[in-house]
């Protein structure tokens, strides 16, 4: 994975006021040091050290400008400059007002979520995929059986309604996503 401490640098370097050069250096030794910190924890998969800068990173946001990222989620636009570029431009859908006037609301709705799918679909055939709407409680449960060392049995008392196989497969699949190799 190509290393981001470069486009870092100079975001951050605009932020905070630091050389460029001497920011570089820092975040990419900052890096290596998570990368290696890592692998220790056995988190063995290729981009574990970028995704903890990045959360490091995250966490200064949310520190700097608590009053508008507290208690919400955090906005695309924030991480945006963070990550690797798209692979495709983003999607824009223009209505004038004629279009409008003479289609009707409903026709350009079919319209709109006709682009829509058309840009989902080219996005899954480059590769790119949905994260899974429970992807949240999956990495908790993950979190707490690997790092917590709880059991699936204890796991399952605290969600009832669903069963220990499901959440056995959950964290199985979640490790399988996260590309960790945990043994």
């Amino acid at each position: 994975m190509q290393t981001i401490s470069s486009s870092l640098a100079n975001k951050l370097g605009l932020f905070l006021s630091i050389p460029n050069s001497d920011l570089a250096n820092q975040l990419d030794a900052y890096e290596k040091a998570l990368t290696d910190l890592a692998y220790r924890w056995q988190l063995k998969a290729a981009w574990a050290g970028h995704v903890l800068l990045l959360n490091h990173i995250l966490d200064m946001i949310i520190n700097i400008r608590p009053q508008d990222v507290r208690n919400a989620d955090i906005p695309v636009e924030i991480v945006e400059p963070f990550l690797t570029s798209a692979p495709l431009p983003p999607l824009s859908f223009r209505v004038n007002a004629y279009e409008l006037m003479f289609s009707g609301r409903q026709e350009i709705q079919d319209k709109f979520a006709k682009a829509l799918a058309d840009y989902e679909n080219e996005l899954k055939f480059l590769g790119w995929r949905e994260l899974p709407s429970a992807l949240e409680r999956h990495a908790y449960w993950w979190f707490e059986h690997y790092v917590h060392h709880k059991k699936y049995p204890e796991l399952e008392q605290e969600d009832p309604q669903i069963d220990r196989e499901s959440i056995k497969r959950a964290v199985w699949k979640f490790t399988k996503l996260l590309g960790i190799k945990s043994k």
